[in-house]
């Protein structure tokens, strides 16, 4: 199908500047990159331990209301995992 006159001097007016572009483009844009997010041993260290501190207090709380001698062994226990 031929273009009219006018939709074709456009179209070689512009192919130059949109070939520079696109050249451009393909040079420098890149899709999206899949990140792999990753945590540092000391990080990970760091973050088990607050961790454990959080959920420390309300378990505390908790077993000093059952029995105070069930605690003093979960203490025992727990810290031995972390030694561990």
């Amino acid at each position: 199908m031929a273009r009219p006159a006018f939709w074709q001097q456009a179209w070689d007016a512009a192919a130059p500047r949109l070939t520079a572009i696109r050249t451009t483009l393909e040079g420098t844009a890149r899709g999206p990159e899949a990140r792999n997010p990753r945590v540092g041993q000391l990080d990970s260290e760091l973050l088990d331990q607050e961790l454990l501190q959080l959920l420390r207090e309300p378990i505390n709380k908790s077993l000093n209301i059952i029995d105070v001698r069930f605690m003093r062994s979960w203490h025992r226990q727990l810290a031995q995992r972390m030694a561990g």
